[in-house]
């Protein structure tokens, strides 16, 4: 047994630290000093202290971004060298619940069902233009309408054939279909920056019912453009982004 102490909770050490100081653990996140708490509830750095980033965020301080974007660069370039190995190497389903876990939802996210778990409302979404509020609704409309319309076309283009690049066409206008529900509603759309969360969801309900199997089509990406002029100047505008980079 070692007679150093443990620079952190006092307890008798067994491991030295590549900065020469003894620690009660092998890893520092696991000593118990980094676990104490003040009276506050608030967790302690190493002399007591609270951290420099407590209560900060990558909006209020450049710091928080530039350290963020640093540390995902840093652990890439760990992975590629070898220096860093994923927590799951070597792991099977067999002999650990997370790989099990892990595939499953990976399965499921491919066959068009997307984890709506980290989504944040509709409500806190950062749009600045009312087009940008209209389209929100769009990404919920994945499993109730895009899905079976692709399904009923045997997942291939119905102009073209191809199997590639496959978007759905609103045979009716989606803008069409959103002022349809709003009016329905009784909603005023100039208010729109205001809308409570019960508004939303309601007209969120609205759209979903409105979107029925009949008047979408499946097709390929550049069918889609050939057929809908706004959808080829937005491809046109993204090749022009693209040509600038």
């Amino acid at each position: 047994m070692s007679n150093e102490v443990c620079y952190k909770c006092g307890r008798s050490a067994q491991f030295q630290l590549k900065n020469g100081e003894w620690c009660c653990s092998q890893t520092i996140n696991s000593c118990p000093g980094k676990k104490k708490r003040n009276q506050n509830g608030v967790n302690n750095s190493r002399y007591g202290k609270k951290p420099w980033n407590y209560g900060l965020t990558k909006e209020t301080d450049d710091r928080v971004l530039k350290y963020s974007i640093d540390c995902s660069e840093t652990k890439i370039h760990m992975y590629k060298e070898g220096e860093m190995t994923p927590w799951n190497k070597g792991l099977t389903k067999e002999t650990d619940k997370r790989v099990e876990i892990g595939s499953k939802k990976m399965a499921e996210a491919k066959r068009g069902r997307p984890l709506l778990k980290n989504r944040k409302p509709i409500s806190q979404s950062k749009y600045k233009r009312k087009s940008y509020f209209r389209n929100q609704f769009k990404r919920y409309l994945y499993i109730s309408w895009i899905l079976p319309v692709m399904k009923r076309d045997n997942f291939k283009c119905i102009l073209c054939g191809e199997h590639q690049e496959l978007e759905v066409h609103h045979l009716k206008p989606y803008r069409d279909v959103f002022d349809e529900c709003v009016k329905e509603l009784d909603f005023d759309e100039n208010e729109w920056l205001v809308w409570g969360q019960e508004q939303i969801e309601a007209l969120l309900l609205k759209i979903t019912e409105k979107h029925i199997i009949e008047i979408g089509i499946t097709v390929c990406k550049e069918c889609h453009g050939k057929i809908d002029p706004h959808r080829e100047k937005f491809c046109q505008k993204k090749r022009d982004i693209n040509e600038t980079e």
